[in-house]
């Protein structure tokens, strides 16, 4: 088969960032079935996609475009046209970014998180909630498969009209590199940290 995946994401430091650079290192790692197009989209930052495609190995096709995430989201969440095969040719399965939500005569694959955009408007740029609200209608009506990270991001989706069937739980796994004790202690001593404690790392209030 020939699978396209959206990197676009990869470029903003965000979790879904991290999460679209390792389900493509490790995909191109472990299978070697299947064909990989690597579709990514922005206008001043498209160094920073190259230089993350350029960082991987194995085989696949690169797909880089001058088209900036406003345009995206006008073309393919507000007017929903322009078929994604007429950047990439013809595929078998298009895995969308969280971003956009092109049409596409492909078998089409989202991973969605949470729906914290959609559901605490107040902690999200305007049009960052519109652009989500947009691309989910796109997803509910279209998508074939909706992987979420989560039991609760499925029950939320389930609460918003999604087709539970369409929707599968794959957990995110970790990626551990171990902080030595003293780092710890230095660390701990720095903050003024003392006992235990929680570090909670986010874009948004939590």
């Amino acid at each position: 088969m020939k699978i396209a995946i959206d990197i676009s994401p990869v470029i903003y430091g965000t979790g879904v960032s991290h999460y679209t650079e390792k389900l493509v290192e490790n995909l191109l790692k472990i299978d070697k079935d299947n064909s990989y197009t690597l579709f990514g989209g922005s206008l001043r930052r498209r160094e920073e996609l190259n230089s993350f495609v350029n960082s991987l190995s194995g085989a696949f096709e690169r797909k880089i475009f001058p088209i900036p995430p406003t345009l995206a989201d006008l073309v393919w969440n507000r007017l929903h046209v322009f078929n994604i095969e007429r950047l990439l040719g013809e595929i078998d399965v298009f895995h969308s970014s969280d971003w956009t939500q092109p049409p596409s005569r492909a078998f089409k694959v989202t991973t969605i998180h949470d729906l914290a955009p959609i559901r605490f408007p107040k902690l999200t740029h305007p049009k960052i909630h519109s652009a989500h609200t947009k691309r989910l209608e796109w997803v509910k009506r279209e998508a074939d498969r909706i992987i979420v990270p989560s039991h609760a991001t499925k029950k939320e989706m389930e609460s918003y009209g999604f087709d539970s069937g369409k929707v599968r739980f794959i957990p995110e796994a970790s990626v551990v590199k171990p902080v030595s004790p003293h780092d710890v202690a230095r660390i701990k001593r720095k903050y003024n940290i003392a006992g235990k404690y929680l570090l909670s790392i986010g874009t948004n209030p939590r």
